[in-house]
C-alpha cells in the first residue's frame, strides 16, 4: 500500500503540486489572518516535502524553512510581537525560489507533450506570479502608498497577489494602479517577464509536440 502510493506521488508530483499552489492562491477567502499568512503557505511547504521526499537535499531544506516560518511565529504569538515579519516573507521568497528551479529543470527537460508537462509549466506561471506578488508587498512595505486600492494589513497580501496575477495575464483591469515609479518599474518588469515566458513556454511546448509527432510519423514510414 505504501508503495503504491509513493509510486502515485512520484508519477504525479506536479499534478499534486499544482492542487496545492491553487489552495495557496484560492484559500484565503473567508479572509482570516492566521490562516492565510501562516498555514496556506505551509500546507503547500509540507506537499512538496512529500512530493521532493526522495531528494534528500530538496527534503531537508523545506524542513527547515518550515522550522524556522513555525518558530517565528511560535515567538510571536508568545510575545504578542511581529518581530521576523520580514523573514518569513524572506523564506516564503527563498521557498518559491527553490521550487522555481526543479519546475523550469523540469521543463527544460522533458521530452514529451503530457499532463505532467503542463501542470508543470501551470506551476511556473504561479510561481512567477506568486513572486511578483512578493516583489511588490516588499516595494510597498519600503515605500508606503506605492499601489493604490490595495487596502490595509494583510489584505493586502491578496491585493498585490491578485494585481500581480492580472498584470502577468495581461489583463489590467485598472482598479489597482502603481503611483511610486519603482512601483511602476516593478509592474512594466512583471508584465515583460509574464510575456517572455509566455511566448517562450508556448514556443517549448509547440516544438516538442512538433518533435514528438514527427518522431512518431518517421517510425512508422520505417516499420
Amino acid at each position: 500500500m505504501l508503495n503504491k502510493l509513493r509510486a502515485f506521488i512520484g508519477h504525479n508530483k506536479y499534478e499534486i503540486l499544482v492542487v496545492s499552489f491553487l489552495l495557496l492562491i484560492f484559500g484565503d477567502t473567508p479572509r482570516s489572518m492566521t490562516f492565510s499568512i501562516l498555514f496556506l503557505p505551509l500546507q503547500n511547504m509540507l506537499v512538496a516535502v512529500v512530493v521532493f521526499f526522495d531528494q534528500k537535499k530538496m527534503r531537508y531544506a523545506i524542513t527547515g524553512m518550515i522550522g524556522l516560518t513555525l518558530a517565528i511565529s511560535l515567538f510571536n504569538c508568545c510575545y504578542f510581537t511581529r518581530v521576523g515579519s520580514g523573514a518569513i516573507l524572506v523564506i516564503y521568497f527563498l521557498y518559491f525560489m527553490l521550487i522555481s528551479v526543479k519546475v523550469y529543470q523540469k521543463i527544460f527537460t522533458t521530452r514529451r507533450v503530457s499532463a505532467e508537462m503542463m501542470a508543470t509549466v501551470l506551476c511556473g506561471f504561479i510561481l512567477l506570479c506568486l513572486a511578483g506578488a512578493i516583489l511588490f508587498i516588499t516595494i510597498e512595505v519600503n515605500i508606503p502608498h506605492s499601489y493604490s486600492n490595495i487596502g490595509l494589513g494583510p489584505v493586502r497580501f491578496s491585493n498585490l497577489s491578485y494585481f500581480s496575477f492580472t498584470t502577468l495575464l495581461t489583463i489590467g483591469y485598472g482598479d489597482i494602479v502603481p503611483l511610486t515609479l519603482t512601483a511602476k518599474r516593478s509592474v512594466m518588469l512583471m508584465g515583460i517577464t509574464g510575456h517572455i515566458y509566455t511566448v517562450f513556454l508556448t514556443g517549448i511546448i509547440i516544438g516538442k509536440y512538433i518533435q514528438a509527432g514527427t518522431k512518431q510519423h518517421y517510425t512508422v514510414e520505417i516499420q
